[in-house]
């Protein structure tokens, strides 16, 4: 740990990836203050063999690589796991970057206000309804890796059958905290006891989704570090529109 860091970023990045981004999000963080002493730990989800060429300047960089599995949620489960004496951690996908100063201490001041356990950039509070009412909302849907004992199924049942296979909370709705950037106190993942691994597509959104209902089965809440999403830190697949203003998908 380097002298008065208390916090570890950590970055998931996967291999068969551009390694432009990656770079992108390393230029910004040491151009754009965080605001607190940090370290950096990547963690790269390997699907290829040879040696990478990352090209990234931080002082005492942490690298790891582990087989690739869990997605983005699965290489920051292994960061925290491998570096637990930090007393905060920000998990970032390789697609984000800062985009003002300050940017870490914003989301420790947050998740540092009473009842708060998870801080992120996009709550996809869209799916803050019932989930039998969701389940209505996606009848007839077909998604990708979305199956229950091997069949398709309705989206929302192959989520609520990975939380309860995984004795994970379900909660009373879908909503919660976007897998793109998340910032949780070490007690907080301690006590929800680190981050649930899917084995696919389907699971690792319900994966996304069982962290949010983890945290909120502690008595606490998944919230925004700002009022408007990607306040401090903005992810690549994510623009703003014209004439909107929202941010949407590409």
């Amino acid at each position: 740990m380097t002298e008065a860091a208390r916090h570890l970023i950590v970055v998931s990045y996967y291999d068969r990836r551009d390694i432009e981004p990656l770079r992108r999000l390393f230029a910004s963080m040491e151009r754009l203050d965080a605001g607190l002493p940090c370290d950096v730990c990547l963690v790269i989800n390997r699907d290829t063999r040879g040696r990478l060429e990352l090209q990234l300047s931080w002082p005492g960089l942490k690298i790891l690589e582990r087989e690739n599995a869990g997605m983005n949620i699965g290489a920051w489960d292994h960061g925290w796991r491998s570096f637990r004496s930090y007393d905060g951690y920000l998990f970032l996908q390789d697609e984000c970057y800062p985009v003002r100063s300050g940017w870490l201490r914003a989301f420790e001041s947050r998740a540092g206000e009473a009842g708060v356990g998870l801080v992120g950039e996009y709550f996809n509070d869209r799916w803050r309804l019932p989930w039998d009412q969701l389940r209505r909302l996606w009848a007839g849907h077909v998604m990708k890796d979305h199956v229950v004992r091997g069949k398709a199924a309705n989206r929302v049942d192959v989520y609520l059958d990975f939380l309860t296979r995984n004795r994970l909370a379900t909660g009373a709705n879908g909503g919660h905290m976007r897998s793109l950037v998340w910032y949780v106190r070490r007690s907080v993942l301690e006590q929800i006891g680190g981050f649930p691994i899917g084995s696919n597509y389907g699971e690792c959104i319900a994966a996304e989704i069982g962290v949010s209902k983890q945290v909120e089965a502690l008595g606490l809440e998944a919230v925004q570090v700002a009022g408007e999403p990607f306040s401090y830190l903005r992810h690549s697949e994510w623009v703003q529109h014209p004439v909107t203003g929202k941010f949407v998908h590409i």
